[in-house]
């Protein structure tokens, strides 16, 4: 036992970590303390990165920020209105979901999902989880193919939509996606890319944008071999029935 307690005392030399104890036998171990110089310097650093970093992003925000807005189409026929439960609510993490079903004069069937989160630390990331490539395939359809991203112009803005071609139980469903961020600086030539890399995220320091509100738009058309018809409607009549404000 002498011999292992004469190990522990050496080891502990070695390290440089043996304390002295106090003789009062508490064991209490005093810690270091930074001079008062140090000290002040750290606080005054602190504050000043902290109020900076505020300054920076309020100059940044926009006053009065262009969001969407979507009124089912008039010229749809046999609309319907989707009830989206709240388990799937709780999943998505947004503050407002709307879904409709119609058909057109063309016999294309349209499903829309138009998904909003407002302002917050989460709702970014909270947009970019729900997107085609998860949901659907989720839900049975397969993904075959990301075409060429959609352009479709609202009001005087030009707005991409990323699109797919998906398959389920052999016919073919064409997916547009679009995500809006409060805003939307990322239409203009100098925002930010939409991938939400990391590069993009240093993109939005820069630019000073942070928890900005989101908005989706998810347009599924089916009833067509021919992405150009799906593609052609999507653009001619997608305007109809969104609408970008202020």
């Amino acid at each position: 036992m002498k011999f292992l307690m004469e190990r522990a005392k050496l080891s502990k030399a070695c390290l440089g970590t043996e304390q002295q104890e106090p003789k009062d036998g508490k064991g209490v171990v005093a810690w270091p303390v930074l001079p008062t110089g140090i000290t002040f310097g750290l606080v005054v650093w602190i504050t000043l990165f902290l109020l900076v970093t505020e300054l920076w992003y309020r100059s940044h925000e926009i006053p009065n920020p262009r969001y969407l807005t979507v009124h089912w189409p008039a010229w749809a026929m046999n609309l319907t209105e989707l009830p989206v439960s709240d388990g799937a609510r709780r999943i998505l993490l947004c503050d407002t979901v709307k879904c409709a079903s119609w058909k057109d004069a063309a016999g294309l069937s349209w499903m829309t999902y138009f998904i909003t989160w407002n302002s917050g630390r989460t709702s970014t990331q909270s947009a970019r989880i729900h997107r085609p490539e998860n949901c659907l395939q989720g839900s049975g359809a397969i993904l075959q193919a990301e075409l060429e991203p959609t352009e479709i112009i609202l009001g005087d803005s030009r707005v991409q939509f990323r699109s797919y071609r998906f398959e389920r139980e052999g016919l073919p469903l064409f997916v547009y996606y679009t995500v809006w961020e409060e805003g939307n600086r990322d239409i203009n030539n100098v925002g930010a890319s939409q991938d939400w890399s990391g590069f993009s995220r240093l993109q939005r320091v820069w630019f000073g944008q942070r928890n900005l509100g989101q908005q989706s738009i998810e347009v599924i058309l089916a009833g067509t071999q021919d992405e150009a018809v799906a593609r052609t409607a999507l653009q001619t009549k997608l305007p109809s029935f969104v609408r970008i404000n202020p």
